[in-house]
């Protein structure tokens, strides 16, 4: 969905819903909304009246989005076979079936929820553009394989465990210092990323 009033305040929705057989029967769909604003304030009359901006426009932003990497028939039980003989004096090859992964049928997507706001900014006739981003994003119910006790009988099983933050702020400028036939461009950029695990579970 996309809505723009007066060409100054844009909107913009998303919602997709996305299956896999990959989980557990009752976690198999995931609803991933997104939505977006942005408000050109260059359209506004008490900013041209500055003479200052050539563009102007502020930016802000959130989504969902589900990641479902994880093998085939995770939220099952398996099986794995071993082979052996049955006796020292036949040597008859034979193969012996013991479980191998237990059973999570509450396994389900692992989720990544984002917010980021800008700042886009144009001097000279835009030869001159500045460019303002921070966001924040956080990744929930990780898909990673958690060990088990062995007196369980089994070693691991795939499931939904902890957390992880990611923030940060970038910083980018361009110029066209020289237009013609002689063309002289430079760009300058900057970033500061933090990440951390909150909880492994």
């Amino acid at each position: 969905f996309n809505y723009s009033f007066d060409d100054k305040y844009l909107l913009t929705f998303t919602l997709r819903s996305d299956g896999s057989s990959r989980f557990g029967e009752e976690n198999r769909w995931g609803t991933f909304p997104s939505g977006s604003f942005a408000w050109r304030l260059d359209e506004e009359q008490f900013i041209k009246d500055m003479g200052l901006f050539s563009n102007l426009k502020l930016r802000v932003g959130y989504g969902v989005t589900g990641n479902d990497q994880v093998g085939n028939y995770a939220s099952f039980a398996l099986m794995s076979n071993t082979h052996l003989t049955f006796d020292a004096i036949s040597n008859t090859a034979g193969t012996h079936l013991n479980p191998n992964t237990p059973e999570n049928p509450s396994l389900k997507w692992e989720t990544t929820s984002q917010f980021n706001t800008g700042l886009d900014m144009g001097f000279f006739d835009s030869r001159l553009q500045i460019t303002i981003d921070g966001y924040y994003k956080k990744t929930s119910d990780l898909l990673v394989r958690k060990n088990l006790p062995t007196y369980s009988g089994f070693f691991v099983v795939q499931s939904n465990v902890g957390s992880v933050e990611n923030k940060g702020f970038e910083f980018e400028a361009r110029s066209n210092n020289l237009v013609g036939e002689f063309e002289w461009n430079t760009r300058m950029n900057f970033s500061v990323n933090r990440n951390e695990v909150t909880s492994l579970g």
